[in-house]
């Protein structure tokens, strides 16, 4: 398997990797079993267990179907009126897709139908917690175990690798 693969995840039994090219591989050997060429880039990929979703570091994130690689639908992320570009690593978590912005330490949490921002979260404390060094890059791997409802975020080249909690609304005290 290349080392600069993108992304890497499974639907069913088959584990699909890009890096300029889709690459399937079966699950049990990570014998290649097919490929899909694609214009542009693949910055990252996830899927929401029925479809493969693809960023190319605009703001713009397609779903494919995973035995054609044909593309279904375009979402296109904004917060309001700004479109969100640099879209990274993705990774599909409780229904929403978690995608880092590339060359900052923020994860941007989308809606899948309407490509609509539903939140931010700031990584920065977590790069300011790496001890310093010319080898630590950006923050680009995102995980979600869940079966245990575990987060984890990375970077390239990073060190460590941290699991994250996010506060629900109910966590908070009332404001009333």
């Amino acid at each position: 398997m290349s080392a600069d693969l993108s992304g890497l995840i499974q639907i069913s039994v088959p584990v699909y990797a890009t890096a300029r090219h889709l690459f399937i591989y079966e699950l049990e050997t990570l014998k290649k079993i097919g490929q899909f060429t694609y214009q542009g880039e693949g910055w990252g990929l996830t899927t929401d267990g029925k479809h493969l979703l693809m960023s190319n570091g605009s703001s713009v994130i397609t779903l494919h179907d995973p035995d054609s690689f044909t593309i279904i639908k375009k979402i296109h992320v904004h917060d309001g009126d700004n479109f969100i570009d640099h879209l990274n690593e993705l990774e599909f978590i409780k229904g929403e897709i978690w995608a880092n912005i590339f060359m900052e330490n923020f994860i941007v949490r989308i809606a899948p139908k309407t490509g609509e921002v539903l939140g931010w979260i700031d990584m920065n404390a977590l790069f300011n917690r790496l001890a310093p060094t010319n080898k630590i890059d950006v923050l680009n791997g995102i995980a979600h175990d869940e079966k245990a409802d575990r987060i984890f975020v990375t970077g390239k080249l990073w060190p460590a690798i941290f699991e994250i909690k996010i506060p629900t609304e109910r966590q908070y005290p009332s404001q009333k």
